[in-house]
């Protein structure tokens, strides 16, 4: 049962003294597999995201008594002729499977590659002054499910490790 689907955003944003715009596209896709009489079920995922981000320039702002500003706060303030601030370009990809081993016992194992644009992040730079790049990493979960009292109550333990890079928090 594939599944695909695209979509598209612009994120406008007018917080404190930046004003940014972001255009996403992403595309997906996702199988799903049943096997052995349903006992076995797969996941695969595949995600990828084009990240654009502008902002409005320095130079494109006004001085009042010294203080930048601008009268007009939105993104049609931003040139139309302005290159994108940056580009981020990833993939996400994900292996999952479940298989129930009894009626009630159930176990599960995933692993992912991960890659998360900073959108919202405009005009916010690292240390060397560049825009934030994305957060990339893997991760990898497993764990079980106990079905108990007749499917009334569920019991579910897992473990997760994960390694990021670029994660930024405020």
């Amino acid at each position: 049962n594939p599944a695909k689907y695209l979509y598209q955003f612009s994120v406008e944003s007018t917080q404190g003294p930046s004003i940014s715009e972001s255009r996403q596209e992403s595309r997906a896709a996702v199988w799903q597999g049943f096997f052995l009489n349903d006992r076995v079920v797969t996941t695969l995922g595949y995600r990828s995201d084009a990240i654009e981000t502008w902002a409005l320039r320095t130079e494109d702002w006004k001085l009042r008594d010294g203080t930048p500003y601008y009268a007009r706060a939105t993104v049609s303030a931003i040139p139309g002729s302005q290159a994108p601030d940056a580009r981020y370009t990833g993939t996400t990809r994900t292996v999952g499977v479940v298989g129930h081993a009894t009626k009630w016992l159930s176990l599960t194992y995933n692993q992912s590659d991960v890659f998360n644009p900073p959108v919202g992040l405009n005009g916010i730079y690292s240390a060397d002054g560049t825009p934030l790049g994305p957060e990339t990493g893997k991760t990898k979960e497993f764990g079980f499910r106990l079905y108990l009292l007749g499917d009334r109550l569920t019991l579910s333990a897992s473990h997760y490790d994960a390694a990021t890079r670029g994660t930024s928090q405020f």
